[in-house]
């Protein structure tokens, strides 16, 4: 239990790297200062672990291929998103409000889709890269060849909605 929750720390660690990144990027400023809150942390670590866990489901992973999880990925970022900006909200923290034509409640944005749906695969990646060195056992490696595809494959996997289910 303890390795699965270094895990989702570190996903959420790694989400709030992505997000000041891409808030610097987006900023258009030279000095490329990005910048995010504390509260995305533990968002971040609940998103990674859903996908996470989604893609090591295994009848989900022999039913949908890694296009159609990416879909639903994006939909379960934008439930997590809005309930946990509404919630945030509630108490009074408003760490984000969207005010674009594509905003719902302020909470989330349409806008976002394409960036959550490139997301999605990094996350399933991440999230076996580090089950793979944290949770499993030399042994468990040896034995089971677990060993995560390169992060290319997710994207080619994600990418392409015909390739059947693994």
């Amino acid at each position: 239990m303890k390795k699965y929750l270094i895990i989702s720390a570190l996903l959420g660690c790694a989400y709030l790297v992505i997000e000041v990144i891409f808030n610097a990027v987006l900023s258009f400023d030279m000095r490329l200062r990005g910048s995010t809150s504390l509260w995305m942390l533990p968002v971040g670590a609940i998103m990674g672990t859903i996908l996470g866990a989604m893609n090591n489901i295994g009848w989900i992973k022999t039913r949908l291929n890694y296009f159609w999880m990416s879909v639903i990925g994006v939909v379960l970022i934008y439930g997590i998103e809005f309930g946990s900006g509404t919630l945030l909200t509630s108490l009074g923290i408003v760490v984000w409000r969207y005010t674009d034509i594509l905003n719902i409640c302020g909470q989330i944005t349409l806008f976002y889709i394409p960036v959550w749906f490139a997301l999605c695969p990094l996350a399933f990646w991440l999230e076996d890269v580090m089950r793979f060195w944290l949770a499993y056992t030399p042994d468990d490696r040896a034995i089971y060849s677990i060993e995560p595809m390169p992060l290319i494959w997710y994207y080619k996997m994600a990418l392409n909605p015909k390739v059947a289910a693994i």
